[in-house]
């Protein structure tokens, strides 16, 4: 597992290189920033937490000691939760919440980069403030950068699996997010025990452009420079949950439609027909880890979605949505507490009924 530095720098490196068809970015004319409901918070907001445009691979060091990890009670339930339930999932006390970088927007908003580290693996955020701080929109980034070895073979070969979001300011208000994913081959250092990646096995680029608009949502303008080469169908399934990932969470319902085409697609449907397990299994496990952030977001939605999309003609996220609780991505008595909250009796029942069943696969009883 790489440090945080390396996920706090690789956050603002501009993507060099990358890919042909990415346009150079200029210099973005400044704007006035607010960065008061940061400060009462007990949060630096000077030096190198702020994210300038662009910053050169020589000056990679001078982000080391950027991040700020952020007092649970103080700083991050503030922040966070809102969209992360972190007062009511008891499992978000164990997770280490780090700002890697602020940006001033227009209208006084304030973009804020979050890493969170959990167990052995790392997500990637970014939330927009107004100058109250005030929430006003979210979105998962997937990981700022992951580089790990997938596979070790005989004669030290290995495989490296690689996953990177380039974060870059193109004009006020405006970013781009570079995703960058692939499979690479390699040979294992002993004396260093990493493995050196020696060929490209598949590779995913896509850049998504975004802008915040004057209510501080997160708008995705397009998606260009798809490259892809040599891509299995389970590696561009996974891809195209990602896509949806990437949608804020103002998309609202956009983003569930977009899921339940996903589990109804060509690609779910191919790898069920081939009664292959190990694949069918892991489309619904991206597509449950995708559901269980939009849930975050806003549950009252995702329960009323379900209760308005019912039977297999409806959709086909009733079986992801059970996996989201079997296999505990959100604890069960924090669904039943949700359901409770639903304003449509009719629509409460039904959810009630669909759900009596349901939890984790390894409960007793």
């Amino acid at each position: 597992m790489n440090t945080l530095r390396q996920f706090a720098v690789l956050l603002v490196t501009v993507a060099i290189g990358l890919s042909s068809c990415q346009k150079a970015v200029g210099k973005v004319t400044p704007v006035k920033s607010d960065f008061t409901f940061l400060k009462k918070l007990g949060i630096e907001t000077t030096g190198g937490i702020v994210l300038p445009d662009s910053i050169d691979r020589e000056h990679i060091d001078s982000r080391h000691d950027a991040a700020f990890m952020l007092d649970f009670n103080k700083q991050a339930v503030p922040l966070l939760d809102e969209v992360l339930d972190l007062t009511t999932n008891p499992d978000q006390r164990d997770v280490m919440n780090y700002i890697l970088g602020i940006k001033a927007l227009p209208g006084y908003f304030t973009l804020v980069a979050y890493e969170r580290a959990y167990g052995d693996g790392t997500a990637a955020y970014v939330g927009i403030y107004d100058r109250q701080g005030r929430l006003t929109d979210f979105m998962n980034c997937g990981k700022w950068f992951r580089e790990e070895p997938a596979w070790q073979g005989e004669d030290n070969q290995c495989l490296v699996e690689r996953k990177k979001s380039l974060l870059k300011f193109v004009a006020p208000g405006e970013f781009v997010i570079v995703r960058d994913q692939g499979l690479y081959s390699g040979i294992v250092d002993t004396t260093q025990f990493e493995c050196t990646k020696t060929g490209c096995k598949w590779k995913i680029v896509n850049e998504l452009h975004y802008r915040i608009d004057a209510q501080g949502h997160i708008m995705l303008e397009r998606t260009v420079c798809n490259k892809s080469q040599n891509v299995p169908a389970t590696s561009a399934f996974t891809d195209k949950v990602d896509e949806a990932i990437y949608l804020p969470r103002s998309s609202g319902q956009e983003s569930l439609d977009r899921l339940n085409r996903l589990a109804t697609s060509s690609g779910m449907v191919r790898f069920e027909s081939l009664d292959n397990a190990t694949d069918a299994f892991n489309g619904i496990y991206d597509l449950a880890l995708a559901l269980s952030d939009r849930y975050q977001y806003d549950p009252q939605l995702v329960l009323s979605w379900m209760a308005s999309h019912r039977g297999p003609g409806g959709s086909r996220l009733t079986r992801v949505f059970e996996f989201v609780f079997a296999y505990s991505m959100i604890p069960k008595e924090v669904l039943v507490k949700d359901i409770e909250s639903m304003q449509d009796p009719e629509a409460r029942r039904y959810i009630e009924r669909l759900t009596a069943q349901w939890g984790p696969r390894d409960a007793v009883g």
